[in-house]
């Protein structure tokens, strides 16, 4: 046999492939078989004109680690291009991302910009300049008629199905309690809604509010930024631990300057590059639960440890948005009426999976001689939104908060 014989091993034609990321505008595919990262060639001609930067590597979900791509683009590699149905992976509801099309057809509608940007004549290599703030007259044009163009997409050929449960199906089916009330709903000029309640306007979280201190509750208005203090609070010593490989120097823009439009003052601090994902918290198991053991030490005195670290905790804080006083004395609060066990429990599980968690936490927290409750405050016809859902999902599965929603029925009435 000649020396220089070799076997010929069989080309593999990707049978097993996992998206690493499908949050990324150009996805890559891993397959299990022969270990290669790629695309999918029906994208390689917009991804070489308009992101042609992103086409090196990827960044996985779970842990924010880059890999590098090492096969290009490649045939049929996607789903639709195999002939299997696109899985949908819609974006959270934000400002101006808030419709079911946005949400849902995000990918969909960018590359189709990108192609009416270019049929409008548009240069590809200047559309990531004309964004933002210089954004052009071609670029506008071109996304209001790539909006148009998908929602004619969808009415005649829906790519994915986004009908969701109602929340009277979720209710009933996670065994929600569930308390009904009706208020004397006015449609004024306001975006929200008002309820007249003895002469008075009130919004929907001040007439519930009322509703509870009329059974002797003291109430604190909630959501979820005076979670992020306590988060933040309680666990940068060990976010920003310098043995962790991953941890970096950042730099952004001071919250406080920002929101007086002056961003021009920067703030330094670390944090790992994995931050807020559930690898993050795989990778530094040990090292949180011996941190939880610590904090654990000080049940009796967690709000000296709150004061304590309060001011080490101000990078972390101004990166999560959470650097308001009124915020910071909430949290102060929270930590009185709930007590170091229930606080601990909470940390952990933001930590676990911070983004994904941060969102969706009640409106309120009603409380009397050691009892506490956490209020969801909806209107009749309101929908209860994804991190909504999600929060009381995992609540029930894993927090054990005590918790109801409060649904107020509308009985309508003019303004006067």
């Amino acid at each position: 046999m000649p020396q220089n014989w070799r076997f010929a091993l069989p080309k593999c034609n990707h049978p097993h492939l996992t998206c690493i990321n499908p949050y990324e505008l150009i996805r890559k595919y891993e397959c299990s078989d022969c270990g290669e990262i790629m695309m999918c060639a029906c994208e390689e001609q917009i991804a070489k004109k308009f992101l042609p930067h992103q086409l090196s590597f990827a960044t996985r979900l779970d842990s924010q680690q880059r890999v590098n791509v090492s096969a290009g683009f490649v045939a049929s590699i996607c789903d639709e291009c195999r002939g299997l149905p696109a899985t949908p992976y819609p974006k959270a509801s934000t400002i101006g991302q808030t419709s079911k099309i946005k949400r849902y057809y995000w990918r969909e509608l960018v590359f189709r910009e990108y192609e009416l940007f270019e049929k409008l004549g548009g240069n590809p290599a200047n559309y990531l300049y004309e964004r933002g703030e210089n954004e052009s007259d071609i670029l506008k044009l071109a996304k209001k008629q790539a909006l148009l163009d998908i929602k004619a997409l969808h009415a005649t050929t829906p790519k994915y199905n986004y009908e969701e449960e109602s929340n009277e199906s979720f209710i009933k089916r996670l065994g929600i309690k569930l308390r009904v009330i009706d208020g004397q709903y006015v449609k004024g000029d306001g975006r929200k809604a008002k309820i007249s309640y003895n002469n008075k306007l009130l919004t929907v979280e001040k007439f519930a509010a009322v509703i509870y201190q009329r059974q002797g509750y003291d109430v604190i208005s909630l959501e979820s930024v005076p979670f992020h203090v306590l988060f933040a609070v309680f666990t940068w010593i060990i976010i920003q631990d310098f043995t962790d490989p991953e941890v970096q120097v950042i730099g952004f823009g001071e919250r406080s300057a920002y929101e007086k439009d002056c961003s021009k003052n920067l703030i330094w601090t670390t944090l790992p590059s994995d931050f807020g994902t559930s690898g993050y918290a795989l990778k530094r198991k040990e090292k949180i639960a011996a941190h939880f053991d610590y904090i654990q030490g000080y049940s009796e005195d967690i709000l000296w440890l709150f004061d304590y670290w309060l001011p080490y905790s101000e990078g972390l804080r101004q990166y999560l948005w959470a650097h308001k006083d009124e915020h910071i004395q909430k949290a102060r609060k929270i930590i009185e009426i709930l007590g170091a066990e229930t606080i601990l429990k909470i940390v952990q599980y933001l930590i676990d999976d911070y983004w994904r968690r941060y969102l969706g936490w009640p409106d309120l927290l009603v409380f009397k001689e050691g009892h506490f409750l956490f209020v969801e405050v909806k209107l009749s016809k309101d929908k209860l939104s994804d991190e909504q859902r999600l929060w009381i999902e995992n609540n029930i599965n894993q927090l054990h908060l005590p918790f109801e929603i409060l649904k107020i029925n509308r009985v309508m009435t003019q303004q006067t």
